[in-house]
Parts: C-alpha cells; structure tokens; sequence
C-alpha cells in the first residue's frame, strides 16, 4: 500500500510540474510579446523581417497550443491522481464517492475551474497567435486589439492564481497578503520562464537566411529588451519569495533543520545560480552584442549568449523539479488550517514557497 501511495505521489508531483509549466508559458508569452519582441521588431524594417516574424509566430502558435493541451491533460489527471491518492488512503474503491470528495475540496473546484478558462483561451488564441501576435508593422498586416491582449492576460493570470487559491497561500494569515503575494510571484516567474524558453528554443527561428550582421541586430535588440524585464522579475521574485518564506517557515533555523527547509535551501541556491547567469547576460552579453552591433567588430558574444541562456533555463527546470520535492512536505509554519501536502501547489520559482 505504501508502494502504491508513493507512486501516486510522485506520478502526481510530475504531472502539477507539467500544468504549472505550461500555465507559466501561457502567461509568460504576453509580456514577452509585448515588451521584448514587438518593440525589438519595430526598430527593423518590417518587410525585410516579415519572414522571420513569420517563422516566430508559427513556432509561438505551437508553442502555445502545446502547452493548452498539456495544461488541459495534466489537470484532469491531477484530479484522477488525487482521487486515487484518496481511496488509497481510506482504503477503499477508486470511484465516483472519491472523486466527488476531491472535487469537494479548495484542490478540486480550483482545478476544476481551470478546465474552462483552459477552453476560453483556446478559442481566443487559436490561429490569432499566429496571425497577429506579431504582425501590424508592415501596411496590410491585422494589429491584435488591446482587448484581444487584456483577456489573453487576464485569463492566463487566471490560470497561475488557481495554484494560489489551492495551495499554502489559500490557508496562510493574512490570507489577503499570501493571495496577492503568491500571484505576483507566480507571474513574474512565469514571464522570466517563457522568456528563457522563447529566446532558448525559439528565437534563432527568426534569422534564418539572414547574415551574421542581421542576426546580431535582432538578437541585440531582442536580449536589451529582455534582459530589462528580466531583472524587473527577478528582483520580484527575490521579494515575494522572501515574503512567502515568512508566510511560510516558522524561523529560520528551519531551513536546515527541516525537509521543507532543506528543499528551500537548495532551491535558493539554484535561484542564486539563476541570478548571476541573469547579470553575465544584463553587463555582458547585451553589451557585447550591442558593440558587435554597431562598430561591426570580428568578436561575436552569440556563442557565449546561446551557452548561458541554456544553463539558465536548464537552473530554471531544476528548480522547478526541486519544487516537486516539496508537495510531499509540510511546511513548518502552522496555521488555523493546514493544508494537506497532497493538495498543496508545491510549487516556486524564487526564494520562497509559492503556494
């Protein structure tokens, strides 16, 4: 039996890293959208770019149908996960009784809710992404509506607030103060997270058939940009997740005399690591790039770019797997109500627990 509820737990770690994963995605493409790569686009000249700018939408509007349907899927298997989880631990049948005990409960109608958010953002996004996300510079090409962009926000902040609404923050005092702390947290993680991963993954996209002046020219622009709106992240996460440490560590001392704290310590360490990279990119890379860029200089920072934009999102997914770690354990600061280690969000980016 005990064989058995571990499995599900560590099935059900997996599967709520996947959802958070692609909820962060989700979110994160928005303020990547409209504050690093439309405004880097707009200092080009748009028809010369209009191929790249295609590549990029094509490949955001997989990357974001991919992450709906992994959201969608890892949901409804959470739910599934922790019914079973349930019946193991009453010793009884897995069947409509515990399902309907699970959806009973603040983990349940959360991620119940996400489902239909899930579909409204699949109706508002589907095909749009990939024909508007990034056109309106060039004459003849649709611009995406502020609406259009303010409910692709609001629905994908949506999203990362039902991890809040089911997790520590929902049973921490004040509960007002952890709510809002814990979604801002979850935002700013998820706009460095997409970030990392567009400009890792999907970026390079944009510069084919182009020469290597052209490339270091969108590429300047590009991690200028970003490397601003990463900092304004990082420095919130720093914050909240300092915050949320006091929501949720009853001293200090526990960092190293507890598993939660443990867990905590080494995905603060990692946070460091995520730090530093962040500032070689900030001082160094974007400098590099933007002096290549202009007095058209034999060195090319690209090389060193690509090799800390991989480890830092590499950091990024280990300290998303550390946070796995935690849904097993309880944290050390006690509440009126203490939510259980199963339906808890178990899941961070900075300093601080999130949920």
């Amino acid at each position: 039996m005990e064989i058995e509820q571990d499995l599900v737990r560590v099935s059900f770690t997996l599967v709520r890293f996947a959802a958070f994963a692609a909820n962060a995605l989700i979110f994160g493409a928005v303020p990547l959208l409209m504050f690093v790569l439309r405004p880097a686009f707009r200092t080009l000249e748009a028809e010369s770019w209009r191929p790249g700018r295609g590549n990029l939408a094509v490949r955001l509007e997989g990357l974001i149908r991919a992450s709906l349907v992994a959201s969608a899927v890892a949901t409804v298997l959470a739910l599934l996960l922790q019914t079973s989880l349930v019946s193991l631990l009453d010793e009884g049948d897995v069947g409509l009784d515990a399902l309907e005990a699970v959806l009973a409960t603040s983990f349940g109608i959360w991620n119940l809710i996400r489902l239909p958010v899930l579909g409204a953002l699949s109706v508002l996004l589907y095909q749009r992404v990939q024909d508007v996300c990034l056109s309106g510079m060039a004459a003849g090409e649709r611009k995406p509506g502020s609406a259009w962009w303010s409910l692709w926000a609001l629905l994908s902040l949506t999203l990362l607030a039902t991890w809040s609404f089911s997790g520590h923050a929902a049973v921490s005092s004040p509960v007002w103060a952890a709510l809002v702390n814990d979604v801002v947290h979850l935002a700013a993680g998820s706009t460095w997270f997409a970030g990392i991963v567009i400009l890792a993954v999907i970026l390079p996209d944009v510069w084919q058939h182009k020469e290597r002046p052209d490339r270091l020219r969108i590429l300047s622009e590009v991690v200028s940009r970003f490397s601003r709106v990463a900092l304004i992240s990082i420095v919130v996460l720093a914050i909240t997740g300092t915050l949320n440490s006091f929501f949720n560590l009853e001293s200090p001392g526990d960092l190293i005399d507890s598993g939660y704290g443990i867990t905590l310590t080494i995905k603060i360490a990692l946070f460091l690591g995520i730090v530093v990279l962040g500032g070689v990119n900030h001082f160094y890379v974007r400098k590099g790039l933007r002096n290549a860029t202009e007095d058209g200089s034999s060195s090319d920072p690209y090389a060193l770019f690509r090799k800390t934009i991989a480890t830092e999102l590499v950091l990024g997914l280990l300290l998303m797997g550390s946070t796995g770690l935690l849904v097993g354990l309880d944290r050390t600061r006690e509440t009126g109500t203490q939510s259980a280690p199963a339906v808890s969000s178990g899941l961070e980016w900075g300093p601080g627990r999130s949920a």
